[in-house]
């Protein structure tokens, strides 16, 4: 007797090979060019359409300043900014706390990424997912009116500049997009890109920017959130809520100092653990946080399905759920499968290895104040099951294909067939960790990277950041590799 395919196997390719791609590539080079392109070079099946962006990292052409790739309108976009590049049916956005995500401005009224695409798409046999990046850093975003009612607010009880993932105007807001694309887009999935570690974290893996020592505190006021529907939440936890706000400020203070080089008498883990210790609710607070990111997620798996049952949704897990042993703690690949048909797992390699020494570096700025990064490094490889060289050889060398491998594997393990796993490849993302702007992936990166995914047991790749960034050799890449593994479609 056959089985029955679980909720996530009778719907998108598998192998699956995706690339992200947003409207300013459609529009500089046109929508034919750019599908024979990804088809030809890297065997490409499935499109991840940024259709709704207010982030560099994913909208626009190449970021100023950095090298122009080898295809596209040879010049910067500088006034980008972003929003939502399809039409919306006003039907679904009915909650007026919030006016609805504004349209794009760079692609003209008449431009609709869907529509443009979908049907070129699928003539190619390729399927369809609608990319949200949260964007939560975006000015633009800001301006949208009434977004003021979402923010955290931080320990000190004024508001952040950071949604707040349990308000429910922010989740109406997202809500109504969701059903507006389950109801009228023409895909075969969404997925959203949250990239928040909370408070908790933040204050252990980074040092406090004295540039940005405001009234609001370091990090812009993130450390957070303690508005009336967190503390709601909190007291139904039991969980008390001004030992929490005074944890944190304690912490912030913490933080401050180690990050100046004013080691406290004890040492600063030490006195971090102390801290803990005697402010318990510390801890709670960034469990409390990231319940609520979970429940915001499982509001847009809930709208998705209740619409559409057979769409597919999915979430791209930013590369710190891999890199930071705190992020990864609160991260359970297991429980998430139970509100998604896919996990996109950012494992990029050639990048990754910049990032990494970044991160070392910077919680010798914070929780590991006591000791120095080429200290703690042997100790992190040893915790996190990663096998890399040197520290400093990271920066030029990046991350091996055996990490993509271990993580993927790692992975999948976890969700044990409750979902599918996709690794996120880089192509020629940016590194801007003191590597020289002309440094790029090379093919070869890109190629032993994609290997290593389906080695470690991936049901596809998605090919990362933006096609508006990659150089069409590098692409070539992922081609190779499919060829080398006998996958790619050569008709």
């Amino acid at each position: 007797m056959n089985k029955k395919p679980k909720r996530w196997q009778a719907f998108l390719p598998d192998p699956l090979v995706a690339i992200q791609v947003n409207s300013a590539s459609f529009t500089d080079e046109g929508v034919d060019t750019v599908l024979d392109n990804v088809q030809k070079l890297a065997g490409v099946n499935t499109l991840y359409l940024v259709a709704m962006s207010w982030a560099r990292g994913t909208g626009g052409r190449q970021q100023p300043n950095l090298p122009l790739p080898d295809h596209g309108v040879q010049e910067y976009d500088l006034d980008w900014q972003g929003g939502l590049d399809v039409r919306r049916n006003d039907l679904h956005y009915r909650d007026d706390t919030v006016a609805p995500p504004n349209r794009s401005a760079e692609y003209g009224d008449d431009w609709d990424l869907f529509e443009q695409v979908v049907p070129k798409a699928r003539d190619r046999s390729m399927s369809l997912i609608a990319w949200i990046a949260e964007s939560v850093r975006a000015d633009r975003i800001f301006q949208t009116p009434g977004f003021w009612r979402t923010l955290e607010v931080d320990a000190w009880g004024r508001p952040t500049r950071v949604p707040c993932y349990r308000n429910p105007s922010y989740v109406n807001w997202y809500a109504q997009v969701i059903e507006d694309w389950a109801h009228n887009a023409p895909v075969d999935g969404i997925v959203f890109a949250p990239e928040r570690p909370g408070p908790l974290n933040i204050l252990m893996e980074s040092p406090s920017d004295p540039n940005d020592l405001d009234v609001h505190g370091p990090f812009g006021g993130a450390i957070s959130c303690f508005c009336p529907h967190c503390c709601n939440a909190a007291e139904r936890k039991g969980i008390n809520i001004i030992s929490a706000q005074r944890g944190y400020r304690e912490l912030i203070e913490w933080n401050i100092e180690v990050s100046r080089g004013r080691i406290p008498l004890d040492g600063a883990f030490v006195t971090f653990w102390r801290l803990l210790l005697e402010n318990p609710e510390i801890l709670a607070w960034q469990r409390l946080w990231s319940d609520g990111q979970e429940q915001f997620m499982k509001s847009i798996y809930g709208v998705a399905k209740a619409v559409r049952p057979d769409i597919q949704v999915g979430w791209h897990l930013y590369h710190n759920y891999s890199l930071s042993p705190f992020c990864r703690a609160s991260s359970d690949y297991g429980r998430w499968a139970e509100f998604s048909d896919f996990l996109k797992l950012t494992v990029y390699n050639a990048t990754g290895g910049p990032r990494l020494n970044s991160w070392v570096k910077r919680s010798c700025q914070a929780l590991f104040a006591d000791t120095s990064p080429e200290k703690i490094y042997p100790v992190l490889m040893d915790m996190m099951g990663f096998d890399e060289g040197p520290l400093e050889g990271l920066i030029s060398e990046g991350l091996s294909s055996g990490y993509v491998e271990r993580e993927i594997h790692r992975a999948v393990k976890g969700v044990a067939g409750a979902c599918a796993i996709d690794a996120g490849v880089d192509v020629d993302i940016p590194n801007n960790f003191g590597v020289e702007k002309e440094k790029r992936s090379t093919r070869d990166q890109v190629r032993e990277a994609v290997k290593a995914a389906f080695r470690g047991g991936a049901r596809g790749v998605v090919l990362s950041r933006k096609y508006s960034e990659m150089t069409l050799d590098n692409l070539a890449g992922a081609g190779d590799a499919l060829g080398e593994l006998g996958l790619k479609d050569e008709s």
